[in-house]
């Protein structure tokens, strides 16, 4: 194995220095647009395909860099290439010391590409050794159907192995097993309830959650938690005809879908899996692999009116093929439109649809840096090319929403228009009143060179009161490069929509950063049947059943767990039937039982002594009567004595033994007139019992009072 790992890093190490070189440009670090949006060259002689690009290893040099007036390094890209078949290939500052021992020993990342995966041999060996030695089976033949590459924050990288239907992974240079390539889903990784087919585009939230376009299953998949050393489950999220490109906002709250052969852009909502369109093409489908554009003027796009449920359609003759899809600072949605060698772009707030650069040859894959620069594969020259501030760039100090979070099984997320200026927010789903959601963690962060101080943490809005900020890390400073959580909880006060806005402020802030929230208020209660009546009247040692029911109102829906009283009568036991009741349409009472099994008294007349039969019957607890076992044994004792007073050996032991039986006879008998004293009545007690059924769904508790008069 060590020396097939050597000969693969020699071999990368060959390969670097053989493909065609990378052009000294570096990357400008201001988010200001430039008049023009000329591409700038990054690496001629490149049919890339996969595109990717990793966070900048030294974000403070690169920040003083910037204060000085000086250009920042390129963020690390990574990409596949028609030249370099099977591998997945870096460029510029993408490789720290550390990981590049595993990579390609001796091999400079400046100015030069570097093998990070594969040795260019489809196959499927190589898990556990270092990425370059692996085999991999990559899709590279299509300009716009390709094995995608996702880039971690903390530089895990994931790897569509397309053609073996698996998802493999190379561990960051900070983990225990830098640079080391390890299948973590599909044929080769661990066993799933969900399989891959043809996994293509890669994408990855803040939270490390993985989103799998896959063309072979017509479906978007997610694979939880991704990047911790035991990915979670896979989920698949939607049936997309055709999916084979994928991006996702940060907080994991949208993704966009390219189906790039029928030419159209959808937009999954995390929280309700519903699809809406957001782009289609109004003309023929996407190119077949072998075919070229024809040069020309771009086509026109047509405005989007208001938010169209079919979304824009893309006008002119020729035909829209979305190759590529990403998202910039703000939220704002990019589309490389390879039938028209153009880039769309897409308002996160006002969802219009205009050209946001034009004359760029067939592009494919695109990725935003943080200073909102685009890096776009030019397959029509063969070329990787920046835009330097086509998008917005990341602010310097950011309130992150959470992932969106997940509802309760069977449980709804009514969906809530944000307020404006906001595109989006985080629901918090339903809830009913008296109840409180688990938190949601916002992550406030401080990208800037300098600590911020004055922090103050709000809620405003229509609903600020139902929005509760129940803990955080968050201090009155925040160091520079630092970050924070509020944890955030809805404890609605109305069955109702509510709505607030997340409000952090701090010295010197042009404007506070907030955050729109949502959540809908529900309501259900525990009610008599009709016709049952509140207290009800039985003996002891029989059944009291009372008929009830869940009542809710016209939005919830979910489990409602039945809790018996705390006060029930003694010996008396609680029966629901069902155990759990489940509403599954709003509005619409669902019946249940509680039965209250009580126990018959015995009661035993005072000052009769039992006989040692009677005595000895199971009358209850702590009345055993005489104890017969004693007596028999006291018995035999005195039996014994008379044995060994006839034997002159033992007729000294004679008198030992009669005292012996005696004492255990007499000892008998206080045990059982003992017992015999403390006996009274058993079972259930007579009386008026007021007790409370109680309920809970989602935290939210409930009860009513039922009355068992017991005679």
């Amino acid at each position: 194995m060590r020396v097939v790992a050597v000969a693969a890093v020699i071999g990368a190490a060959a390969l670097a220095y053989s493909l065609p070189r990378v052009r000294a440009q570096n990357s400008s670090t201001s988010g200001a647009a430039t008049a023009s949006h000329t591409p700038v060259v990054i690496a001629q002689g490149i049919s890339a395909r996969a595109l990717a690009l990793g966070v900048a290893a030294n974000s403070a040099a690169a920040d003083s860099a910037a204060a000085n007036g000086e250009a920042s390094q390129l963020p690390p890209i990574y990409f596949t290439a028609v030249q370099m078949p099977n591998r997945v290939m870096s460029l510029g500052a993408a490789v720290s010391s550390k990981l590049n021992a595993n990579v390609a020993s001796g091999a400079s990342a400046n100015g030069s590409f570097v093998a990070i995966a594969g040795d260019g041999m489809a196959g499927s060996l190589g898990d556990g050794g270092a990425g370059p030695a692996a085999q991999l089976n990559l899709k590279f033949d299509s300009p716009y159907m390709r094995s995608g590459v996702a880039v971690a924050a903390d530089g895990t990288i994931f790897i569509a192995d397309t053609k073996n239907a698996t998802i493999r992974r190379i561990s960051s240079a900070s983990s225990t097993e830098p640079g080391v390539i390890r299948s973590v889903a599909g044929k080769w990784g661990p066993t799933q309830n969900v399989k891959l087919s043809g996994p293509m585009g890669l994408a990855l939230d803040r939270a490390g959650n993985l989103y799998i376009a896959d063309h072979g299953a017509n479906a978007v998949i997610e694979l939880h938690d991704a990047t911790a050393s035991n990915p979670g489950k896979m989920e698949v999220l939607a049936h997309v005809a055709q999916a084979a490109g994928v991006s996702v906002a940060d907080d994991g709250s949208s993704v966009f879908i390219a189906a790039t052969e029928i030419g159209t852009v959808l937009r999954l909502d995390a929280a309700t899996h519903g699809l809406t369109t957001l782009v289609a093409s109004s003309g023929t489908a996407c190119r077949a692999p072998t075919e070229t554009v024809a040069g020309g003027a771009p086509s026109s796009v047509a405005a989007v009116a208001g938010r169209a449920p079919m979304g824009a359609t893309v006008d002119g003759a020729q035909s829209f093929c979305p190759d590529g899809i990403a998202l910039d600072g703000g939220g704002n949605i990019f589309i490389a439109d390879s039938a028209g060698s153009r880039l769309l772009r897409v308002d996160a707030a006002s969802q219009k649809l205009t050209t946001g650069a034009s004359n760029i040859s067939m592009p494919g894959e695109i990725a935003f840096d943080a200073d909102g620069n685009l890096f776009v594969a030019e397959e029509g020259r063969n070329r990787i090319v920046e835009i330097k501030g086509l998008g917005q760039p990341v602010a310097s100090v950011t309130l992150t929403p959470p992932p969106a979070p997940v509802p309760p099984m069977g449980v709804p997320c009514p969906a809530i228009a944000p307020p404006p200026p906001f595109a989006s927010n985080t629901n918090f789903c339903t809830e009913p009143l008296a109840g409180t959601t688990p938190t949601s963690a916002f992550t406030l962060t401080n990208n800037s060179n300098a600590a911020i101080s004055g922090i103050a943490i709000s809620t405003i809005g229509l609903a600020p009161a139902d929005f509760v900020v129940s803990s955080n890390s968050c201090t009155t400073t925040l160091n520079a490069g630092a970050s924070c959580l509020i944890n955030l909880a809805f404890a609605p006060t109305a069955a109702a929509p509510r709505t607030a806005t997340l409000v952090v402020n701090y010295t010197g802030a042009t404007t506070p950063l907030a955050s729109s929230v949502a959540g809908t208020g529900d309501d259900y209660q525990i009610t008599l049947a009709s016709g049952q009546l509140e207290e009800i009247s039985i003996n002891a040692g029989d059944t009291g059943t009372y008929m009830l029911q869940v009542v809710p109102d016209n939005t919830f829906t979910g489990t409602v767990t039945l809790i018996c009283p705390g006060n029930l009568p003694m010996e008396t036991t609680c029966t629901f039937s069902p155990a759990s009741v489940d509403v599954t349409t709003p509005g619409t009472a669902v019946p249940f039982s509680v039965a209250f099994q009580t126990t018959s008294r015995t009661p035993v007349k005072k000052g009769v002594a039992p006989t040692l039969a009677t005595a000895n019957r199971a009358n209850g607890p702590g009345t055993p009567g005489v104890n017969s076992s004693g007596a028999i044994v006291a018995f035999m004792m005195v039996v014994a004595a008379f044995g060994l007073a006839r034997r002159k050996r033992f007729a000294l032991l004679a008198p030992v033994a009669c005292v012996l039986a005696l004492a255990l006879g007499v000892a008998t008998v206080l045990v059982g007139c003992k017992s015999y004293k403390n006996q009274g009545p058993t079972g259930t007690p007579a009386g008026i019992y007021k007790m409370t059924v109680q309920a809970t769904a989602q935290a939210a508790p409930r009860g009513i009072t039922v009355t068992l008069d017991v005679e």
